[in-house]
């Protein structure tokens, strides 16, 4: 396939962003209020009340942009790479060329599972020589076809002759060493002739 491929989080993604929200949110605003509630002394009353106005704030700052996240979140399937884009008030933009993809992960929690939706996880190999997901692609219904949709056009732009190689390649019923030093071979016939032209 050579045509881009634009996905969006699902809109389940929303529903069980806000379904994490509310569980970490009140539970922690309700024990903040009753705190404030129930302390006797002044200073300490007022300190929680602080705290509670605080993490009141957050989770409704939260609220409105979990909202705008997910509307501005995108991601592109390219011929040579994936694409990011994200961000409320900052623009953020990632490319990861398929050179650099080393593994695809695919991740789907208990929450995720109840929605139908999961992760893609790209990763690229780090400074430290571990893998590390680079992008990860969230509210992902058919993680699978996703996946080896990308895994096919890393194959695709690795070795474009590949796909026609393969059907050639099929009747050959050599065995491995045989196929092996005629490629040396040819790499040699090769060489030769750069050199005769030096």
């Amino acid at each position: 396939m050579s045509d881009e491929i634009i996905l969006k989080p699902e809109k389940q993604t929303l529903s069980l962003w806000m379904l994490v929200w509310f569980l970490s949110s009140i539970p922690v605003l309700i024990g903040l209020l009753i705190g404030a509630i129930l302390i006797t002394d002044i200073k300490d009353s007022i300190i929680m009340w602080i705290c509670f106005a605080g993490c009141a704030i957050t989770a409704f700052v939260f609220l409105i942009w979990i909202p705008l996240f997910l509307k501005r979140l995108e991601y592109s399937i390219g011929n040579d790479s994936i694409h990011l884009k994200s961000g409320v008030l900052w623009r953020k933009r990632v490319t990861i060329p398929y050179v650099k993809v080393t593994n695809i992960d695919i991740t789907q929690g208990p929450f995720e599972r109840s929605f139908g939706i999961g992760q893609v996880k790209v990763q690229t190999a780090g400074a430290s020589g571990q893998t590390k997901a680079e992008m990860v692609m969230v509210g992902i219904k058919e993680t699978e076809v996703i996946r080896d949709e990308i895994f096919n056009r890393i194959r695709k732009f690795s070795s474009p002759q590949m796909a026609e190689k393969s059907e050639i390649d099929s009747s050959d019923t050599r065995n491995p060493q045989e196929r092996i030093i005629d490629e040396l071979k040819a790499i040699r016939v090769i060489l030769e002739k750069h050199n005769d032209k030096k």
